[in-house]
């Protein structure tokens, strides 16, 4: 049975309205341009894109060796993210695939700096690299920030929700966490007792 004879006529042409395909597709694509000053023919296309993909029968697909050259991979939202080396390189690019649109984005530091560890949230993505620097994006603009990290001790706690990007490490006397404030590049730090409750197995130092 054809998905036509499943409803009413009345309502296939309803739900097969470029008014009702709008909306449907700014709730799966967002708002970009393309379907602002679409027709009715792209609307349908589009559609048919977003059922297969939601229904494991994608019409692209991209292949991803993970055995060579692929590091750190991670997945948020919709968006595949991963480090990436050429050869017997240290890898020194970060890339963003969005699964949605299939746009592709790369970013990388000033120098030829191995990536660390990779992080990212609704509005950044960034990386450490072994110099310790932190390099930070804006997802929307696209605007490289970045600060320096005190040391290797931190690299493992580096993660960011939001604007916000923040790292923690063990000190001898205290755990001691920096935030940092993509939007205003400030930071402020404070420190936390070995003695507090968060603390599994509490500790004198």
């Amino acid at each position: 049975m054809t998905d036509e004879l499943k409803v009413s006529k009345q309502w296939y042409h309803i739900l097969q309205s470029p008014d009702v395909l709008k909306r449907s597709l700014l709730s799966w694509y967002g708002n970009p341009s393309e379907l602002q000053r679409a027709d009715h023919s792209m609307y349908k296309s589009k559609a048919k894109q977003a059922h297969a993909f939601r229904y494991g029968e994608p019409t692209q697909r991209l292949e991803i060796n993970l055995h060579y050259g692929v590091e750190l991979v991670t997945l948020l939202g919709v968006t595949l993210i991963w480090a990436y080396r050429l050869a017997d390189q240290a890898a020194r690019l970060i890339y963003l695939l969005n699964l949605k649109t299939w746009s592709l984005q790369s970013f990388n530091g000033d120098a030829r700096e191995t990536v660390v560890r990779i992080f990212a949230s609704d509005q950044l993505v960034g990386f450490v690299t072994a110099s310790t620097v932190c390099y930070v994006w804006s997802r929307r603009t696209q605007e490289k920030r970045q600060f320096r990290v005190p040391g290797r001790d931190f690299y493992t706690s580096m993660t960011c929700r939001g604007s916000i990007v923040a790292y923690a490490g063990c000190l001898k006397e205290h755990a001691l966490v920096y935030v940092w404030d993509y939007e205003t590049q400030k930071g402020r730090s404070f420190t936390i007792s070995y003695d507090c409750s968060l603390f599994a197995n509490p500790t004198s130092g």
